[in-house]
């Protein structure tokens, strides 16, 4: 199955314990999937297995270091003993979450107590024997089990389903950051995704701002899109007030700096935008050229339902043609700065900023006059005629 991974379960078994290859890498290996994570399982416990790899290098991921983790050729090798010291592999297997996930592998030989093959040929997830205790657990593999069929592009078991129905309340009980990290994996496959958190009331179980649908138009078209797209059509779909949803992503311990970028997105969302290089040049100067070919990005994902596809095509037309010419949109675009404006008189501050601001609006409409002479020639015009230009 792997070249490093028999290296690592040969070892095991020359000092007669047991080792398989297990988990989602027999899954992914069933399912012709390529994988950098490679899951071995051992009779060994945690100390026995440290003497045996005493002379390897090895990684400790996590506080209850209970597992060894090691790194080649750009994979990820994690040997975890047998969950108790008493446990057989068949035990191990059957305290797994999905019968998917509960298939061990060695040399030719599959060991699979639950169907687990069946159900990869019928594509389906499944929850491994008494589900109730699987979940109670740990309920974050009630969105875990989501995640699964998203990837794999499974059918969801009705008894899971509904099991994960039963019990979503309990995902409150699991901390932030772990369900951040499944939300953000759930997210990116768009409707689907986000559909299959609220019918299972786990959405509104994570946040009671979810509790009904606002705007169905906002249907993502492909079948998978980027973490910002996931944010941003959750945010219309439930047509949530912009600083609740802020809180609630707060809450979950995202990153303060794509926090910061679905709040620009969103405001550029509710802002007016269509095929006018005036228009288009004031939004790159508020928002930022990042902001914007995201934000248009996200419009094409959604196949046309808000912005007409021509139209869009125009937009983005006219975006490529103002940055690949070096268009002015923003103050360090124009041709004079502070210091020049300084040459002629003025105090420094306030004064320069608005002036500056000023004269960009008058570019963005008028373009050909950004010329550094044109430019001083226009503030003096401008301060023998209003006070608010005055040195």
């Amino acid at each position: 199955m792997d070249d490093f991974g028999n290296y690592l379960i040969d070892k095991i078994e020359k000092k007669n314990f047991k080792a398989y290859f297990v988990g989602g890498t027999v899954r992914d290996n069933i399912l012709k999937r390529k994988t950098t994570d490679i899951d071995i399982t051992s009779s060994a416990n945690i100390n026995q297995l440290i003497d045996i790899f005493e002379n390897e290098k090895y990684y400790f991921i996590g506080k209850r270091k209970i597992t060894l983790t090691f790194f080649k050729k750009n994979k990820k090798y994690e040997i975890t003993p047998f969950r108790k010291d008493t446990e057989t592999l068949k035990d191990d297997l059957l305290d797994r979450d999905l019968t998917i996930n509960s298939i061990a592998y060695r040399k030719s030989v599959y060991y699979d107590y639950s169907n687990g093959i069946k159900d990869l040929n019928e594509r389906t997830v499944k929850y491994n024997t008494n589900s109730k205790k699987i979940i109670l657990e740990d309920p974050l593999r009630l969105l875990r089990a989501i995640r699964i069929a998203l990837q794999l592009d499974f059918f969801i078991d009705d008894r899971t389903y509904w099991n994960i129905k039963k019990f979503a309340s309990h995902i409150v009980e699991v901390a932030k950051e772990r369900i951040q990290n499944e939300f953000t994996k759930i997210i990116v496959y768009g409707n689907d995704g986000i559909n299959m958190l609220f019918r299972t009331n786990l959405l509104g179980n994570i946040s009671p701002i979810f509790d009904e649908f606002h705007d169905e138009e906002y249907i993502l078209k492909y079948e998978k899109c980027s973490l910002i797209s996931g944010l941003f059509l959750i945010y219309k779909v439930f047509g949530i007030n912009l600083y609740d949803y802020l809180d609630f992503l707060n809450s979950l311990s995202f990153p303060k700096k794509t926090i910061f970028k679905i709040k620009e997105i969103i405001l550029l969302s509710n802002s007016f935008i269509d095929a006018d290089k005036r228009t288009l040049k004031k939004l790159l100067n508020k928002f930022g050229k990042e902001t914007v070919f995201e934000y248009i990005n996200i419009l094409k994902s959604l196949g046309g339902t808000v912005i007409d596809r021509c139209e869009l095509d125009q937009i983005e037309k006219l975006l490529f043609e103002i940055i690949s010419n070096d268009e002015c949109y923003s103050l360090s675009d124009l041709k004079i700065d502070g210091r020049d404006i300084k040459n002629l008189g003025f105090s420094e501050g306030e004064t320069i900023g608005y002036i500056l601001k000023e004269i960009l609006k008058i570019i963005i409409d008028n373009p050909d006059l950004n010329d550094k002479n044109t430019l001083l020639s226009i503030v003096e015009h401008y301060r023998t005629k209003s006070d608010d230009w005055g040195s």
